[in-house]
């Protein structure tokens, strides 16, 4: 029997209440076509709790007719368990990784069932690094909010170059190093949507090329150019500003995706890092509105823009902003459907962001 089908609402059982499960069970919750109907672990001291309020945690149960999913990987012990003590039929027992391969497939059909046409377009322009001014200023900014991040400091550059990080931690003024410390209350419930604003309205945080007179008057250089780095980025050449501003020929420059050029393969990678997210209802929203597969997909560590920006551009940044609000803080993947949407250009540098000669990527302080 075909359990698992894009036309109905199945009920599934879960088993298993650990880390994984606890993952495995924000997932289940939160897909419009599967109906979580209660958690088996086989531990007693997690009997009569609840998921979220809602779905109880039991001992396992005999066979019921409803289907269940192992929230480990290939766990061949438990499914030998339920199967010989508990009466469960092979066929209806499923692992996470048929879970995730069932939602990929659902993401897709919802753009196929409405007969969209799929299309095959890269917007990537391909662009080369040129020499900037001599007497180019930059400025290297990046916003560290809670603990997701420390502040990693950079090599000295090669053109005029200042290092500006907004915070909410008063702590990191005292080992500033290189970089000024701006100290701004993050206002936002979580603190990766709050440096996000940093990231995305660049044009609020440096009007017309200086810094806004909301961080205060002292020191407001107009900037050429401005760069921004996720919180993890260890710049480690002297040419980094150098060599990145020189991509530019319109009003941005962006690294390719080094592993994908898909929202829809970048959907299924990050959904179990988005507990509480709604990513699938967001990829399902985008195939309804027609956007195709392989359209192109950015890294948006590294993001360089014109000091100056156009209007175009400023809308745009309104625009990825009020996505992200919408959404998820998974501003890979609303950057094609909004590119494609607004027509704009971005000069795509194709250099690998994991191995370059510019910058070296560490591992978030929350994933150590």
């Amino acid at each position: 029997m075909n359990y698992i089908t894009n036309k109905m609402k199945i009920k599934i059982i879960q088993f298993g209440y650990g880390n994984n499960g606890k993952d495995m069970a924000e997932l289940l919750s939160r897909v419009p076509y599967f109906d979580l109907v209660e958690i088996w672990d086989n531990d007693k001291n997690k009997h009569g709790s609840f998921h979220e309020n809602r779905y109880p945690i039991l001992s396992p149960q005999k066979y019921s007719g409803i289907p269940i999913v192992i929230s480990v990987y290939q766990a061949d012990g438990i499914k030998e368990q339920l199967i010989a003590d508990y009466g469960f039929r092979e066929d209806a027992i499923f692992f996470k990784d048929f879970i995730d391969r069932i939602i990929k497939e659902n993401i897709l059909s919802a753009y196929v069932e409405k007969d969209i046409e799929v299309s095959r377009k890269y917007c990537y322009k391909e662009s080369h690094s040129a020499p900037i001014p001599v007497k180019s200023r930059v400025a290297i900014y990046t916003a560290i909010y809670g603990s997701y991040d420390e502040l990693i400091q950079p090599s000295v550059q090669d053109v005029m170059c200042d290092f500006i990080c907004f915070t909410d931690n008063k702590m990191l003024k005292r080992n500033s190093g290189r970089w000024r410390v701006i100290y701004d209350k993050n206002p936002m419930p979580q603190s990766r949507i709050q440096a996000k604003y940093f990231k995305l309205m660049s044009h609020k945080i440096f009007p017309r090329g200086r810094l806004s007179l909301k961080y205060g008057l002292l020191n407001r250089k107009y900037y050429d150019y401005i760069i921004w780095v996720d919180g993890n980025m260890f710049i480690k050449s002297p040419a980094f500003a150098r060599d990145l501003c020189g991509f530019l020929k319109n009003d941005w420059a962006l690294f390719a995706h080094s592993h994908r050029d898909c929202i829809y393969d970048e959907v299924n990678a990050a959904i179990m890092r988005c507990g509480g997210q709604p990513i699938i209802e967001q990829a399902i929203a985008y195939r309804s509105e027609g956007h195709p597969e392989h359209y192109g997909l950015w890294d948006c560590g590294v993001i360089i823009r014109k000091g100056n920006i156009c209007k175009e551009l400023q809308r745009f940044n309104q625009a990825w902003w009020d996505e992200n609000l919408k959404w998820t803080y998974r501003d890979q993947i609303s950057l094609p459907y909004l590119v494609r949407k607004h027509n704009v250009n971005i000069d795509t540098i194709h250099k690998y962001v994991w191995d370059n000669e510019w910058f070296d990527r560490v591992r978030h302080v929350s994933e150590r």
